[in-house]
């Protein structure tokens, strides 16, 4: 038997593991005792679209996990490991409950993790089940593929509330196995992995004896310390944020049962800041951090604002051994102490100098299941740490024992590979790639293709020495590291200065009484003579543009201060540029001082939301549906089209002239009743290549000046008035695209428009169906499966730029309409277009046409990126939304659900299927890193593709992002066309040529 069988945690014995052989019988025992506690707080949203919080007490998590045990029993008791891929959720703990007393093992999967880590993952831990959330179905599907021989559940949906109603099943205990004895306390009870972070995710097992210690690790030594003010009483409620699959999220799940305390669940999850703050205005014991340690300013920061933060160092292979410590007296944020008793379990092992390496003993409860790395037994954990100067038994945390470098994020990188392609040119002698502790991975250079993407280097952070120095180099001819780093410290230290915040050794000073002057006088050089330029209108309402936005910050920054690249789009006016640099005290202030990033204004977000949910609270009528016919009526329809001047206004305006339903077309165009608004439109088809002749058939199509930000949509009271009982439909598409703007522009620019049109559709009898083209930048950030569903109001939901969360906005809006105005409005989410797949038109103005052109023929290189390219026809798009437009006209929606489609091609190809198409169209280019693409972008302003660098920089220098799919059934449904859309690959010859013709693309 191991020494530690008849170890002990949380007052001598109470929960020994080998008083309850499993973990749950633990819970069960625990659930007992503690019946009518509350186990669980969970969120939901109430009927009247407010947030709610729902309760469960331990006795009914206890009911519920039994009886939904009975009822998968038959379907799951043959079953060697069950997998879980969902989000993190009180659904996701009852689930692990029910399994646990199937008792089968459970795996829980990382829900960041690829299609292909999780197919490796399922086989490492031989598992023949996955229960998968809706989420992640394009994940089930490519498994299915790779796995033979495994079965796959949605996961169910739980009504909590019913469920708790219903007794236990009287056979219960007949199903379920409540037979429990020593041989199950090494029985696997869960699987967890690595992060996959240096290699391929690997699984690591927990029997019921780790699980049982592990929950109980940190409360023992609260209590071998007398430090009982922090224990938990079963009053107190753990705040969880850390996901349900993650170590610490286990520890957090699983951990208030010792005291009968109870957790709390968000309803989306990973909670804002915001969020956390709002329930966690009680008294706050105590905050807690698990996994690797935190960067000393974290912890000076916490502590400095008195806000008591705990460490815990743990791993997938090995639990709590280390933390720092609790009491707000301690001297040293940074210094880390050992749990009570763990000498029993671990011991420090002296690595070199001042480091030692923490070393888990053969047998100890503290390390999982078959996990070593010593012929001896002994687990080496590599984490290094040095004895603390100021704190008798504490020790400091100073890194790994390997080379991996652990980036201040809690990445971690193999530099090897990344040197040997460095050394490989014979003019390198040696070299080390450094990177420790410094925040520079997402900016730098990749090293070589195999490399990940965080681990990259650029050419400001290559260091060339002089003939006169020369890196540490050992007696077997390697380069020490640590050594050389310490030797050229001031000039690592300078050239991560230099990089990061343009830190100089120089003051700038600036005299405040000329800062008006300066700021007048450089936009003056961008823009034009001063005296044409308004103070207090924004500089993009008077000529500026993303291209010139950044020469001008580039001016300001040499002239006056240095400010971000973005600096223009949060101060957009004269006056609040110069109200910037008065605050900004810059008068001989050191150059480093100025902030140079910032965190996404989500907050600007849900202010513009409320403000227009408050104003439809009060200006719009309930309405009243009487008289919308059934889907066969033939009756004729009157459409209100605005954007009919752009792309896919266009190709919807010639859709809606070839359908026989369609009467007539109010198409507002931007402009007054001066301006001959048909010939902009005849333009525009003009120049598409679109028949004139449909424009002027039987006057179906009527121009009228479009001001829709003015009351009464700009027209006269009669017009407007004339106009509403006369519209049945209403076509929302002109919208600003600009990717830089923030969502205070898009309001006053379109937001405000847009809720006029809302207004002009409100009728208390029988409103005009109003439909809006979204984009499916408005669910970008949602998960890589959006369903054709509302999205919950988080504006995290949506792409953090201004673009994607005004339509965020207008998506909330909509549905609140549909929820309490019995409006029915319908949202339009259109991915990414292209040229029409006729005409070959496509504006050159675009992204993927200045990339295609500006890479594949300017530049002659291309980015490499991993992404799907689903990108739809112009003209197929027009078709699809027309369809769904007639399809719902005579019907009122029957949920919010079914107001929302997806305009995407499912006919989808590979980026690099792109390449080669494009090769066999005869363009001739190579193909480099992303990274490597934008830095020459930067470099040439004559690059068709430089205008939109800002956008690039965002887009592919920060880490590629998994391929989102978007459900399309509901659209198919209504436009059965969007299957036999073609691929842009299918028609690149015919956008070139277009191009060719109009001089855009010189071969």
């Amino acid at each position: 038997m191991s020494p530690f069988d008849d170890m002990s945690l949380i007052k001598e014995g109470k929960f020994s593991a080998n008083d309850y052989y499993t973990f749950i019988n633990l819970f069960q025992s625990q659930a007992k005792i503690f019946e009518n506690n509350v186990y669980v707080h969970y969120q939901v949203t109430g009927v009247d679209g407010e947030l709610e919080i729902k309760t469960l007490t331990y006795g009914q998590v206890d009911l519920i996990s039994s009886n939904l045990a009975c009822s998968l029993y038959e379907l799951l008791n043959k079953k060697t490991v069950i997998s879980i891929l969902e989000d993190h959720s009180v659904y996701y703990l009852i689930l692990l409950y029910t399994f646990y007393k199937l008792r089968i093992p459970i795996q829980m999967i990382s829900t960041r993790n690829s299609p292909t880590a999780v197919s490796n993952l399922l086989k490492q831990a031989d598992s023949d089940c996955l229960i998968y959330g809706k989420s992640y179905l394009p994940i089930k599907d490519i498994v299915l593929e790779k796995n033979m021989g495994i079965e796959c559940f949605l996961s169910p949906e739980l009504n909590l509330e019913e469920l708790s109603k219903y007794p236990l099943n009287p056979e219960f205990d007949q199903i379920i196995d409540q037979n429990f004895n020593e041989s199950d306390l090494n029985k696997t009870a869960i699987m967890v992995h690595s992060s996959g972070t240096t290699a391929t995710p690997k699984v690591v097992r927990w029997n019921n004896k780790y699980l049982i210690y592990n929950i109980q690790a940190y409360q023992h030594t609260l209590y071998k310390r007398k430090q009982f003010e922090f224990i938990e009483t079963e009053d107190d409620v753990l705040v969880a944020i850390t996901p349900s699959f993650h170590t610490f999220g286990i520890y957090s799940n699983f951990h208030p049962i010792l005291s009968g305390g109870s957790i709390y669940f968000f309803q989306n999850f990973p909670p804002t800041a915001k969020e956390v703050f709002k329930i966690n205005k009680q008294t706050n014991k105590q905050n807690r951090s698990g996994g690797a340690a935190t960067p000393k300013e974290t912890d000076d920061f916490f502590l400095k604002h008195k806000i008591n933060l705990v460490t815990i160092l743990s791993m997938s292979e090995c639990f709590h051994l280390m933390s720092s410590e609790v009491s707000q007296k301690r001297v040293d944020t940074n210094t880390y102490f050992f749990f009570e008793d763990a000498e029993k379990h671990a011991y420090l092992e002296h690595f070199d100098g001042e480091r030692y390496q923490l070393i888990i003993r053969k047998g100890s409860p503290f390390l999982a299941m078959g996990v070593q790395t010593r012929e001896n037994g002994e687990y080496a954990t590599k984490d290094l740490v040095v004895k603390s100067k100021l704190v008798e038994n504490g020790y400091c945390y100073v890194g790994r024992a390997d080379d991996t470098l652990v980036m201040v994020n809690g990445e971690k990188t193999n530099p090897l590979p990344m040197e040997d392609t460095i050394k490989s040119n014979p003019l390198v002698s040696h070299c080390t790639v450094i990177g420790e502790a410094q925040p520079f991975h997402e900016s730098v250079k990749k090293a070589n293709k195999d490399a990940p993407n965080h681990s990259t280097i650029l050419p400001e952070m290559v260091k060339i020495i002089p003939f006169s120095k020369h890196l540490i180099v050992s007696d077997k001819g390697t380069v020490s590291r640590k050594r050389s780093i310490a030797y050229f410290q001031v000039e690592v230290d300078t050239m991560y200065a230099k990089f990061l915040t343009n830190k100089q050794n120089v003051h700038h000073g600036v005299d405040p009484n000329t800062i008006e002057t300066r700021v007048m006088k450089n936009v003056a050089r961008v823009l034009g003579p001063s005296n044409a330029i308004q103070k207090e209108v924004s500089l993009f309402k008077q000529g500026l543009n993303s291209l010139l936005s950044i020469q001008l910050q580039n001016y300001l920054s040499k002239d006056i201060y240095p400010v971000p690249q973005d600096f223009l789009y949060d101060y957009p006016t004269i006056a609040t540029i110069v109200d910037y640099f008065s605050k900004a005290n810059i008068v001989n202030k050191p150059k480093e001082e100025i902030p140079v990033t910032k965190k996404f204004n989500y907050q600007a977000t849900t202010d513009i939301l409320d403000k227009y949910l408050q104003s439809a609270s009060k200006d719009l009528i309930p309405a009243v549906v009487t008289n919308y016919s059934d889907p066969n009526d033939d009756r004729e329809h009157v459409v209100m089209l605005t954007g009919a001047t752009g792309s896919l206004g266009s190709a919807i305006l010639l859709k809606l002239l070839q359908n026989p339903k369609v009467k007539t077309v109010y198409a507002l165009v931007r402009g007054n009743e001066s301006t001959d608004l048909m010939g902009r439109i005849a333009d525009s088809f003009r120049k598409r290549g679109y028949p004139e002749s449909e424009l002027y058939e039987a006057g179906r199509v009527q121009a009228l000046p479009m001001n829709v930000e003015q009351e009464y949509l700009g027209l006269s009271i009669n017009i407007y008035n004339k106009l509403k009982s006369e519209t049945t439909v209403i076509l929302s598409c002109a919208w600003l695209l600009d990717f830089n703007q923030p969502v205070a522009h898009y309001d006053s620019e379109c937001i405000k428009g847009l809720y006029n049109m809302v207004k002009f559709a409100n009728k208390e009898i029988n409103p005009i169906h109003f439909h809006f083209i979204s984009s499916v930048s408005a669910t970008g950030a949602y998960g890589i499966y959006v369903p054709e569903a509302a999205m919950p109001n988080n504006p995290q939901v949506a792409l953090p730029m201004g673009y994607g969360q005004s339509k965020f906005i207008v998506e909330q809006l909509f549905h609140y309409l549909v929820e309490k105005k019995n409006m029915p409005c319908y949202v339009h989410r259109v991915g990414q277009l292209c040229g029409d797949s006729n005409t070959g038109a496509w504006n050159t103005t675009e992204m993927y046409p200045l990339t295609l052109v500006g890479g594949g023929s300017y530049m002659k290189k291309m980015p490499d990126l991993d992404t799907a390219v689903n990108w739809m026809p112009v003209d197929y798009a027009g078709s699809i939304i027309v369809d769904i437009m007639m399809n719902t006209a005579a019907s009122f929606p029957e949920s919010t659900d079914k107001t929302i489609f997806h305009i995407i091609n499912t006919n989808e190809i590979s980026w690099s299927s792109l390449l080669t198409s494009m090769k066999q169209c005869g363009m001739e280019f190579e193909v480099i890193d992303p990274e490597s693409w934008v830095q020459e972008v930067f470099e040439d302003q004559n690059n068709p593709c430089y205008k939109l660098l800002g956008f690039y920089q965002k887009l592919f220098t920060n880490g590629q992002r998994h391929s989102v799919r978007w459900e399309t059934s509901s659209t198919r449904t209504l436009s059965p066309c969007m299957k036999q859309a073609p691929t842009v690959s299918d028609r690149l010859f015919t956008y070139l040529e277009h191009w060719k013709e109009t001089g855009f693309y010189i071969p």
